[in-house]
């Protein structure tokens, strides 16, 4: 017989931890003092060094659940060197280890504590005015070309990476409806950020990638997420986030080296021109780089008033690294406006009639009727207006994936829109 509780529940297991900085030491007052030193690379165990080298910038990765609180945690941390996570909040409410025997924070005498809730407010805080604690995500995710079943966490107190992986995740599931187990790049780029009271300098922060067309994604968001429970987040000291000085109960930290030391911008160079092909008598002159970027404008806030902002602008964002329409070349533009006006190809028509099925339209006549209604079209429909399609569905209802292989009347519509 089963264990009630016990039996029916199967954990993935953690193969390692990948870090975003390294153990660096100075000397200062004649004494060698330790400090994380930030890298502009994944710092890796051996096993995925041997798939993407010994200073790989770009690693292949899926998301194992759908919950962002097993897969990535976000919380305030505080850690000792005596007695490792000491205080975890939300800046609301806080867990925090409190000594039995006086009733204040544990420290390297204790001998028995116990969780407390406190309030949490870091403009108050006496650990975090200090240093002591920090924001941090424990992100968890799968390595799929690195031999082994399981996951691999790196943490991060950063918060570029922090808002650009959850704006990510953000972004999967409002297109798809989902983000586990869809094939991913997490990348380490540079940024020139302005912290507080300080000069501007180039940091590496953490992002995620998606480099596959919108047709193939949807594609890949009907294959069914894996079903299993994700391991505790580990809460060993993440060493290469806190200096030692500020793990040390009872002290205030040491001026210490910056966690992300500047990096000098490379000269930038002038990208060699193109040779302008010869244009076909017939060929009309093509638009201005402005009317194009008006036309892009206008045919992405006709899809959905959130279209234009949080799944095409981010799509520029993630395919050319641009924030701006307007700091893409002409030819560009014109992907991006082929992501809208285009004509769907067999693969695009195929994927929509996926989704479609999913949402809960199983004929070719439902699915036509809805493309008319969302439209105001009877034929030619284009990528945009597909997407806006699917949109404007997801909004009213939410559908479990169903099999569609072999179904005589999509084969039908597929063939009828050609």
């Amino acid at each position: 017989m089963p264990i009630e509780n016990v039996s029916n529940k199967v954990r993935m297991p953690r193969l390692g931890k990948i870090h975003l900085g390294i153990k660096s030491t100075t000397t200062k007052g004649g004494h060698p003092v330790e400090y994380p030193k930030a890298t502009d690379y994944f710092v890796c165990p051996d096993e995925v060094k041997e798939i993407y080298g010994e200073q790989p910038k770009e690693l292949d990765i899926m998301i194992p659940s759908e919950d962002p609180e097993l897969f990535a945690p976000q919380y305030l941390k505080a850690y000792s060197m005596s007695q490792g996570l000491i205080c975890r909040g939300n800046g609301v409410t806080a867990q925090r280890k409190i000594d039995l025997k006086t009733g204040a924070l544990v420290d390297s005498s204790t001998e028995s504590w116990d969780w407390r809730e406190v309030s949490c407010d870091p403009q108050e805080c006496d650990l975090y005015m200090k240093k002591s604690c920090r924001q941090v995500m424990n992100l968890l995710f799968l390595l799929p070309k690195v031999p082994g079943l399981g996951v691999y966490q790196v943490d991060t107190s950063s918060y570029h990476s922090i808002v650009n992986v959850n704006s990510m995740i953000r972004l999967l599931k409002g297109i798809v409806g989902r983000c586990s187990m869809i094939p991913l790049t997490l990348v380490l780029r540079p940024q020139e950020v302005t912290p507080q009271g300080t000069t501007k300098k180039t940091v590496h922060v953490m992002d995620i990638r998606q480099d596959v067309t919108l047709a193939n994604l949807a594609q890949q968001a009907l294959l069914p997420p894996a079903k299993v429970l994700m391991p505790e987040v580990t809460e060993d000291i993440p060493e290469d986030l806190y200096p030692t000085k500020v793990l040390e109960e009872g002290k205030s930290p040491e001026p210490t080296a910056p966690e992300t030391p500047p990096v000098e911008k490379p000269a930038t160079e002038k990208p060699a021109r193109k040779k302008a092909k010869p244009k076909a008598k017939d060929a009309e002159e093509p638009a201005s780089k402005s009317n194009t970027i008006e036309r892009i404008e206008a045919e992405a806030k006709n899809i959905g008033p959130d279209f234009y902002e949080n799944i095409l602008m981010a799509r520029v964002k993630m395919t050319f690294d641009k924030d701006s329409l307007a700091d893409l070349a002409e030819h560009q533009l014109e992907t991006v406006r082929d992501w809208i006006e285009g004509k769907p190809s067999e693969e695009d028509r195929r994927a929509f009639l996926l989704t479609m099925k999913e949402l809960g339209f199983t004929t070719g006549p439902a699915v036509q009727e809805q493309l008319i209604k969302q439209t105001g079209k009877e034929r030619g429909w284009t990528r945009g207006e597909i997407t806006k399609t699917i949109l404007a569905i997801r909004k009213e209802k939410a559908a479990a994936p169903q099999e569609i292989a072999g179904d005589p009347e999509i084969d039908d519509f597929l063939r009828s829109v050609e």
